[in-house]
């Protein structure tokens, strides 16, 4: 499964638990958001690589 289709299915689970209205006017910004999260989590599971904190 492709990071962008992870994302929607994350998207749709906020939706659907969260205490949070959607804005799915906004749905790329989302999208956007949880895409930079995905990509944090894979760099910080790669043996040797920074922390978020540290990279920044």
């Amino acid at each position: 499964m492709d990071k962008r289709k992870a994302a929607e299915i994350i998207l749709q689970a906020i939706a659907e638990q969260a205490p949070v209205q959607i804005n799915w006017n906004h749905e790329d910004l989302w999208i956007n958001a949880i895409l930079r999260g995905l990509t944090e989590v894979e760099k910080a599971e790669t043996p040797g690589a920074a922390t978020p904190r540290e990279s920044r």
